[in-house]
């Protein structure tokens, strides 16, 4: 039977190449990640712009039915004031 160097078969190659390969190796892992997490973090920025835009488009809405909401009160009280007018006029007519 054949002896092992004392290093499993999976970490076998670590061992045997020279210390610049594992540098590269680890370099190109780390890469790697920071790749991928720069592609998941540009994901959510997406996702929050989506939702920003869609939460100020929600704002102009309100905004816009508060501007019409206070313009109908104000007719609503020239109306009123027109009303009462009106029937003061009527009634000065009337005597």
């Amino acid at each position: 039977m054949k002896q092992k160097s004392g290093v499993s078969d999976g970490w076998g190659w670590v061992s045997k190449n020279t210390i610049p390969v594992r540098i590269g190796s680890l370099s190109a892992l780390l890469l790697a990640a920071l790749v991928v997490s720069t592609i998941v973090m540009v994901y959510d920025l997406a996702l929050n712009q989506a939702r920003i835009q869609d939460a100020n488009i929600e704002f102009h809405r309100l905004e816009v039915a508060g501007q019409a909401d206070r313009h109908f009160g104000e007719m609503r009280y020239w109306l009123t004031d027109l009303s009462v007018s009106l029937l003061t006029l009527s009634e000065r007519r009337a005597n």
